[in-house]
């Protein structure tokens, strides 16, 4: 009888050391995340305190994209008329 005793012990035990083990793996999972925040934080802080970097960033080969040349000009049939000027009186009270 004293040998079953012992066998369910050690059972117990066992099972009390998975029990521990997971929740230190747990805890540890927890620790992980809450440094990755916490690191993601203070890079963000930096970022706010210090200002813009001093040299200019590389563009992006992916989005930046190749200078678009302006349409061309219409073509002119003629001199372009004068605009019509107007007085101040008539453009006032016109």
């Amino acid at each position: 009888m004293a040998l079953t005793e012992a066998q369910e012990r050690i059972r117990e035990l066992e099972r009390e050391a998975l029990e521990l083990r997971f929740r230190a793996e747990k805890a540890e999972a927890i620790a992980q995340e809450r440094g990755s925040a916490l690191e993601a934080e203070r890079m963000a802080l930096r970022m706010l305190t210090t200002g813009p970097p001093t040299a200019p960033a590389e563009p992006d080969p992916e989005t930046t994209s190749a200078p678009v040349s302006p349409p061309p000009a219409p073509e002119q049939t003629g001199p372009e008329p004068e605009p019509v000027r107007q007085s101040w009186w008539r453009r006032t009270f016109g």
